[in-house]
């Protein structure tokens, strides 16, 4: 019969994994559910085996191995326990799915007229990049001089829209002013070439915004009913003219810094009169790089709250400068600046916060998109070692020092984005790209897994098999390279896909009979080709780690997760202390003694695989792959000279002409030059 391993489902109830063999052994039947336990598992385990069971199985596969004879409890037991690599991105031989950028919210549709998406799937942004969006609403007004845009940036809350664009150029925007709602207006600069011909107003997407209070002045059909509860969105108006705007309606897009992110790293304070003032109503927290609209819960850690605050309760940060901040109880408050008042703090206590805010960390994004009950996958807070996720967050967050140009860098980020019209499935795979991990679920929890190196805590020999060994010590050539390639998301680039610089290998080639052969690994959320470049290098490394077994090991192998480094001595292959990491491992029944094994697949590894040197960074070509002539931008005249003439006519009246002679400019794209004249001197 068919054995579950592991089945994973999305929220629709769709299998995202599923892991299965077939079963030939002595099946338990028994009227007491403990004991059937025990016969299959061990009384030491079964417990334990129970707990990894939880919510990973099918009811269905248990009620068809109950059919069978089986115990339900043994059933429940047998389809989930396990300890399962659920998704890994960059080590597949399959590169990830690219989902283009989006830049286009033109209304032009060959022709120009206006065309509208009610139906298009949410973009759901990440870190920071630059995305189109999607026009749900269109009007004119007085006479058609007025076009009235909404664009639904994102299906959530941002924290951030930054840079507008017009085509390819960023509009150079100010604001001196705020809407009734408190929202700012933005305008061109009297120095940008759109000047007094655009406003713009940027709507985050919290889920209690107002409807844009000058969109509802300005045009009928808009009413305050009309909030756009919980998308970002920016309202744009501009004002019609045929030399600012010769190619019609320009695309509109954004650089956008995404969705908030859950930190469960505790941020911890001195509630002091010192770092508390009851005067101004803030609280000192030195660089805290928050932003205003960021959520904090609040923790008394034990002690006295803070008068004002409640334990276990989540404010809206309102920033006042790099080192304080105030908190309010709603967004209303907030956008008003109206703060809490702060009435007493005792004594000098260590508390904390934990901040929903702004994150490019990979596994602050990916966690996230496991638990978020909108656009994720729902996974319960219990589903998740929340203890893992924290230790891969610092592992993202450390330092590394780059080169070409010299600097630094954290060692993972996550910048791009996605539309919800993508799987789960293809969604995490991509999110893992940047940090060349893997997503595993064991003992009935998610962990992370990142492309470090980790020092061996366990080794196992001879004396714990239970079976022999079988090993390979060369891959297929359909998954053996020496050289990779791929493209990356280049901010210089206006964030377009372009190559990062091809990795390769001259002693892997000639092992490979002087044939060049390429992996490819793309990364679709990963914006600088410096990372791309190590995160590339571990994957070459890590195919040339060719040596991988599998066996069936004692209990003793039951401590390991996937991912784990392991010591492996067996004198028969001559291995003393060899690395190798565990790729899978799920619990095994002997047929005939009916003990429990666990059954491992492991594959050489080495730290030398993730040493990566400034030496070993290439330079990858800035800026805009293209400099096309813009039709806004005109070439000055070559030369200009003045003359003047005198001239009469019949009627005895006599002027002065000026002549202008204009030497026209070199390039091809200047043809008419018009010529005003001001007077700049009060005349005689």
């Amino acid at each position: 019969m068919k054995i579950y391993n592991k089945i994973i489902y999305d929220k629709n109830d769709n299998i995202i994994y599923e892991d299965s063999y077939d079963y030939y052994g002595p099946i338990a039947k028994t009227s007491d559910a403990a004991d059937a336990v025990g016969d299959v598992l061990g009384s030491d385990i079964g417990q334990i085996a129970l707990t990894i069971a939880v919510a990973v199985f099918a009811p269905q596969m248990v009620g068809a191995l109950t059919s069978m004879g089986m115990n339900q409890m043994v059933a429940r037991v047998v389809v989930a326990v396990g300890s399962s690599l659920v998704l890994g991105a960059v080590g597949k031989a399959l590169t990830p799915k690219i989902d283009p950028p989006n830049f286009g919210t033109s209304l032009q549709q060959g022709i120009t007229v206006t065309s509208k998406s009610p139906t298009q799937p949410y973009r759901i942004i990440y870190g920071e990049t630059r995305v189109g969006g999607t026009i749900v609403y269109a009007d004119t007004t007085s006479d058609n001089d007025y076009l009235h845009l909404v664009i639904v940036i994102a299906g959530h809350e941002v924290d951030e829209i930054s840079s507008i664009y017009f085509g390819d150029t960023a509009v150079d925007l100010e604001t001196s002013s705020n809407d009734s709602n408190g929202i700012p207006i933005w305008t061109p600069k009297s120095s940008d070439p759109y000047t007094g011909k655009a406003v713009i107003k940027k709507h985050l997407g919290n889920d209690d915004q107002l409807a844009d209070a000058n969109l509802v002045a300005d045009v009928t059909q808009w009413t305050t009913n009309h909030r756009i509860r919980g998308k970002a969105y920016v309202y744009v108006k501009l004002t019609f003219d045929s030399d600012v705007y010769p190619n019609g309606v320009p695309n509109i897009s954004a650089i956008v810094k995404g969705k908030k992110c859950y930190d469960p790293r505790a941020t911890s304070f001195t509630a002091s009169s010192g770092n508390v003032s009851t005067t101004n109503n803030t609280i000192t927290l030195s660089s805290h790089g928050l932003s205003t609209f960021d959520r904090a819960y609040y923790d008394v850690n034990g002690n006295t709250a803070i008068g004002g605050l409640a334990n276990a309760t989540t404010y809206y940060v309102i920033v006042t400068d790099a080192n304080t901040i105030k908190l309010a109880t709603t967004y209303a408050n907030c956008l008003a600046g109206t703060a809490i008042n702060l009435t007493s703090v005792t004594g000098s206590t260590t508390q904390k916060f934990n901040f929903t805010t702004f994150s490019s960390n990979p596994s602050l994004v990916i966690r996230d998109y496991l638990t978020d009950t909108k656009i994720g996958i729902k996974t319960t807070s219990t589903e998740l070692n929340d203890t893992n996720f924290q230790t891969v967050a610092n592992t993202c967050d450390e330092t590394v020092t780059v080169a070409n140009p010299a600097g630094t860098e954290k060692r993972f980020t996550c910048n791009g984005s996605f539309q919800l019209s993508q799987t789960p499935k293809v969604i995490i795979e991509n999110l893992l790209t940047t940090m060349g991990g893997w997503l595993v679920y064991s003992n009935g929890q998610f962990k992370l897994v990142a492309a470090t190196y980790g020092t061996p805590t366990v080794t196992l020999n001879e004396s714990q098999l239970r079976g022999g060994i079988q090993c390979n010590t060369r891959i297929s050539k359909k998954e053996l390279f020496n050289a990779v390639k791929g493209v990356y998301s280049e901010p210089a680039n206006d964030y377009q896909p372009q190559n990062y610089p091809f990795l390769t290998n001259s002693s892997y080639e000639t092992e490979d009979n002087s044939e060049r052969i390429y992996g490819s690994f793309d990364y679709p959320f990963t914006t600088s080709s410096r990372t791309c470049q190590r995160l590339s290098k571990i994957q070459l490394l890590k195919a040339r780690q060719q040596i991988s077994f599998s066996a069936v090991y004692n209990m003793e192998a039951f401590q390991l997760n996937i991912g784990d480094t392991v010591n492996i001595t067996n004198e028969r292959f001559g291995w003393t202390n060899k690395t190798f990491q565990l790729m899978d491992w799920v619990f095994a029944v002997d047929p005939k003694s009916g003990s429990l094994m666990i059954s491992t697949e492991f594959r050489e590894t080495a730290s030398a695989v993730y040493n990566y040197t400034t030496s070993d960074y290439s330079t990858v070509s800035s800026g805009k792959s293209t400099n096309l002539p813009k039709a806004t931008t005109v070439s000055p005249p070559s030369a200009i000279s003045l003359s003047d003439e005198l001239v009469a006519y019949n009627d005895g009246t006599v002027i002065v002409k000026l002549v202008i002679d204009i030497t026209a400019a070199t390039d091809n794209f200047t043809e008419i030059y018009e010529v005003e004249i001001k007077q700049t001197e009060t005349p005689l």
